[in-house]
């Protein structure tokens, strides 16, 4: 659904704010968010807000608090997942700087909020959910690019257990 107009948005389509040439000023971001998630039949659901990690460059911390904000009292739970991708978990410290909040501390700041790492590395916290044949993947079974690698592959997919 499209926060502004209530419409139900298409595959394709997206709601933006912003652009390449200015900074989003804090309201402005948890006005959009909220505007979003108001659209959106979320009650007692279990959220999972994907952040990415200290490799990506944006104001991370603005990003859970104003879905926290959103969502606080109307949904069952909200889960923070860094996306680590192939990297290694971050320390407390650095997870707490990097999503908002004072070294174990997350409580105050998110209340009823877990935070977690991704934690690929760890095969009993990840759930297998299937492969995606090379024939599904976009490009299909030709598509190539020189040196690269070949989206013959089958794609191994696997999400992060969230209790």
């Amino acid at each position: 659904m499209d926060g502004r107009s209530g419409r139900r948005l298409g595959p394709r389509e997206v709601t933006r704010i912003g652009g390449a040439s200015g900074i989003l000023a804090e309201r402005d971001v948890r006005d959009f968010v909220r505007g979003a998630l108001d659209s959106v039949d979320l009650a007692m659901r279990s959220v999972c807000v994907v952040v990415p990690d200290a490799t990506r460059t944006c104001p991370v911390p603005m990003l859970p608090s104003a879905i926290h904000d959103a969502l606080r009292g109307r949904v069952a739970r909200i889960t923070v997942l860094v996306a680590l991708g192939t990297r290694a978990a971050m320390a407390e410290r650095d997870r707490a700087a990097h999503v908002g909040h004072r070294p174990g501390a997350a409580e105050v700041t998110y209340p009823g909020t877990t935070i977690l790492d991704h934690a690929r590395w760890d095969p009993a916290a990840c759930v297998d959910l299937g492969t995606i044949p090379a024939a599904r993947r976009p490009g299909g079974p030709a598509a190539r690019r020189p040196g690269g690698p070949s989206s013959r592959a089958a794609c191994f997919v696997a999400i992060r257990r969230c209790a």
